[in-house]
């Protein structure tokens, strides 16, 4: 009996399919981010009145000065509030996560107090969540989002 074998060379990939990982990966955050994020904005609906404690908060259509409102309409844009207009969603592919929520920058604490309640300008506000719930309902969605991103 005579047994043969041969030598071979093994390239390593690792560091290929890790970058592809990571790329794949990011993009299912980014999927579930606007996911999450177009439920949340469609949730908040204009009303001059305030919505009941522990629904989502209304907002008040931002009308420019000048009549730049009913232009905007016309030019086929959609003017909103500002509550809807400040939600983003951002992906940190270094630490593999996605943050949604009202950016500090345009509205402030304001989406704090409408989210867990509190103090706002002297007023006591009550909880008008907004992000918890359009997390809740998109968490069935998010291993579908995620799908693919890591195969056998």
């Amino acid at each position: 009996m005579q047994i043969d074998f041969r030598l071979v060379a093994v390239k390593d990939e690792t560091a290929t399919l890790l970058r592809l990982l990571q790329k794949n990966i990011v993009r299912g955050l980014k999927v579930v981010g606007f996911k999450i994020f177009e439920t949340a904005r469609g949730e908040i609906v204009e009303s001059p009145e305030p919505s009941e404690p522990g629904q989502p908060p209304h907002t008040r259509l931002t009308r420019p000065s000048g009549g730049q409102a009913k232009h905007a309409v016309r030019r086929g844009k959609n003017p909103m509030g500002a509550l809807p207009r400040s939600i983003a969603y951002a992906v940190d592919p270094l630490a593999e996560n996605v943050v949604i929520g009202p950016r500090a920058a345009i509205l402030g604490p304001v989406g704090q107090a409408h989210e867990f309640g509190g103090q706002f300008r002297g007023r006591h506000y009550e909880p008008r969540p907004f992000m918890g719930p359009a997390l809740q309902q998109n968490l069935a969605y998010i291993p579908s989002g995620l799908a693919g991103t890591v195969t056998s």
